[in-house]
């Protein structure tokens, strides 16, 4: 089985390092990394995404986000999972923000984030992708999982990953990157749709 890395990437000064880090990181695994890349604001995460899983030609595709480092033996482990069985494989189950200065902050368990997902195309392509409603970071990955679960198991390997800081927070624990009005319509797409 193929696999393919898609990470999806909308520039700012703050998200450049931790992108660097997660490309450094991913030159030792066994699949090709693409990185699905547009300066439009608020970033379209859906359509770069979708653009680039629909120009791929592999068996499996793994999200991987531009901000996470996710070991790449728990990748292999979900790659191996979502080729054994249809359904999307989350490749950890604790998901560790790093402080401004690098410090372990908070530890979310098995948080719907597509921070490293794995999934076979033929499952991806039954679930026609990503909402493209959606915009900025956010949203379309709980979209995504409610679908995939009414046909198949989510799964989720157990280990960490580490998410870099790359700016603030709002209360909701959104992204500062998009505007609030977007991060509103958004979960107000998410509730009239499930």
């Amino acid at each position: 089985m193929t696999a393919i890395i898609v990470i999806p990437y909308g520039p700012s000064p703050l998200r450049e390092q931790p992108l660097k880090n997660v490309l450094a990181h991913l030159e030792t695994a066994p699949w090709p990394v693409t990185v699905a890349i547009s300066d439009i604001k608020p970033f379209p995460l859906a359509e770069v995404v979708n653009a680039e899983v629909a120009q791929t030609k592999t068996d499996i595709v793994i999200l991987h986000a531009a901000d996470t480092i996710t070991p790449i033996a728990q990748m292999e482990v979900a790659v191996h999972a979502a080729t054994a069985q249809p359904g999307l494989v989350f490749a950890y189950t604790h998901y560790v923000r790093l402080t401004e200065d690098d410090r372990r902050g908070k530890v979310l368990v098995e948080p719907p984030a597509h921070a490293c997902v794995a999934i076979r195309r033929d499952c991806w392509d039954q679930l026609g992708g990503y909402d493209e409603f959606y915009r900025g970071w956010g949203m379309e990955d709980l979209d995504f999982n409610r679908r995939a679960q009414a046909l198949w198991p989510n799964r989720r390997i157990p280990g960490e990953l580490i998410h870099f800081w790359h700016g603030d927070r709002r209360r909701d624990d959104s992204d500062l990157d998009t505007p609030a009005e977007v991060v509103a319509a958004n979960w107000r797409h998410l509730k009239a749709t499930g």
